[in-house]
């Protein structure tokens, strides 16, 4: 019988997704925001759209809303809004900066059956910071069906870009679990289980 590997978190409990968002804050509160005439910082935003979301979408859509109303409050903070659903669609917004118009484009999506799409996800977002930093990746979703090689290969890459990974992860999905906890601890970020 194969151990386990000792860099895979092997469970992940509410106090402890707790605490790794606490110290994940507690960095970013000792990195100073520039000021707001100085360059913005960018925040990437995703959502898993796929139809295993519906259930709970509209609660979603509301506390998203309260998330754009937040950066705001921050100032010169761009938001780009990605999500993925259906046979293939991913779609990735201009960078935004006012809470209008990520509400009207999130209003904008509905759910669609189909798969998730993490690993082209975290392409899109080192293509991104390629080009210019990215603060953080906050990711949203209930599932993980992709290649866990992969992900933490391509989270490794994010990590020598310092581009933490926020997973917020819906529901108790044990593959998600382990994949999003990984991902998210490669880069230095945080994975929070939720439900409704």
């Amino acid at each position: 019988m194969a151990g386990k590997d000792p860099r895979l978190p092997q469970q992940t409990t509410t106090r402890a997704s707790t605490q790794s968002v606490d110290q994940f804050l507690a960095r970013v509160d000792e990195s100073p925001l520039p000021a707001r005439t100085g360059p913005a910082q960018r925040l990437l935003f995703a959502i898993d759209a796929t139809a295993s979301r519906q259930p709970t979408w509209d609660l979603a859509t509301t506390l998203h809303a309260a998330l754009f109303e937040e950066v705001e409050r921050l100032g010169n903070i761009t938001v780009q809004l990605a999500y993925f659903r259906g046979l293939a669609e991913f779609v990735a917004s201009p960078w935004l900066t006012t809470p209008a118009e990520l509400k009207q484009r999130m209003l904008g999506v509905t759910c669609q059956g189909g798969q998730t799409q993490i690993v082209r996800l975290l392409r899109h977002a080192l293509k991104e910071a390629a080009t210019r930093p990215v603060r953080a990746l906050v990711f949203i979703g209930d599932s993980f069906e992709e290649s866990e090689p992969q992900l933490l290969e391509l989270a490794g890459q994010l990590a020598l870009r310092n581009l933490p990974l926020l997973m917020f992860q819906e529901g108790r999905d044990a593959r998600a679990m382990r994949a999003f906890s990984a991902a998210a601890a490669l880069t230095g970020g945080a994975h929070v289980p939720f439900d409704p």
